[in-house]
C-alpha cells in the first residue's frame, strides 16, 4: 500500500516578543501581556487566566512578577462584594502593554511587507539589514539591526554564532526568521 502524501503546509514567520531589563533579565513576555490585555478587557483576573488557558494562580504570580520586575503596579484590584471583585490595569501597565503591542504589530507588519527584499525559504523567511550598533556580552551579542522603513529592531547573537566572524557596525546581515508557535499579544 502507497504512503500517504503529506498535505503541503503553510509556513509563515513566527516572533516570540519579550521586554528585557538592562542587567537582560525578562521583564514582560507575550504570555504576560495577553494577561494584562485580558484584565485590561475583562476587568477580572479569573476571566483574564481563563483566557490565556492558564491557572488564577499562574495569573496572579506572573503579575506580582511583573510587578517586582518593572518596580510600579500593574493591576489593581477590588475585593469581592455583591457583584464580585474587580481588577484594572494602571495606567503605567495601559502604557506599557500598548507600546508592546505597537511593536509586535511592527515587526509582524514588516515581516509580511513585500516590499522588503528577501528570500523566502522552506525554514523561514530571511531579511537582509544593516549593523548600526553591537555589544558584546559573555555568552551572546546584542546587535541593533537596521531594517528598510527605517525600523530598527535589537537581536541577540549566541557567541558560538558569531564565533571567528565578529559582527561589526556598518556590516550587511541576513536576518533568518523561522516558523514557530506563537501567542498573539
Amino acid at each position: 500500500m502507497p504512503a500517504k502524501a503529506k498535505k503541503e503546509m503553510a509556513l509563515r514567520p513566527g516572533l516570540w516578543l519579550y521586554l528585557e531589563d538592562g542587567s537582560n533579565k525578562l521583564v514582560l513576555d507575550q504570555v504576560d501581556a495577553r494577561i494584562l490585555r485580558f484584565v485590561g478587557e475583562k476587568k477580572s483576573i479569573t476571566e483574564s487566566a481563563r483566557a490565556v488557558s492558564i491557572s488564577y494562580r499562574n495569573a496572579w504570580d506572573r503579575i506580582r512578577g511583573m510587578e517586582r520586575r518593572l518596580g510600579f503596579k500593574v493591576v489593581v484590584t477590588q475585593v469581592g462584594g455583591p457583584s464580585g471583585g474587580s481588577a484594572e490595569l494602571t495606567e503605567k501597565a495601559s502604557l506599557l502593554l500598548s507600546d508592546f503591542r505597537s511593536l509586535r504589530k511592527q515587526l509582524f507588519n514588516l515581516m509580511e511587507d513585500e516590499a522588503i527584499p528577501r528570500r523566502r525559504k522552506e525554514h523561514g523567511t530571511s531579511l537582509t539589514a544593516r549593523v548600526v550598533g553591537v555589544e558584546y556580552k559573555r555568552k551572546f551579542a546584542r546587535v541593533r539591526l537596521a531594517l528598510p522603513k527605517d525600523s530598527v529592531v535589537e537581536v541577540s547573537v549566541s557567541k558560538d554564532a558569531t564565533e571567528g566572524r565578529p559582527i561589526r557596525a556598518g556590516d550587511q546581515v541576513r536576518v533568518l526568521i523561522r516558523p514557530e508557535p506563537s501567542l498573539r499579544a
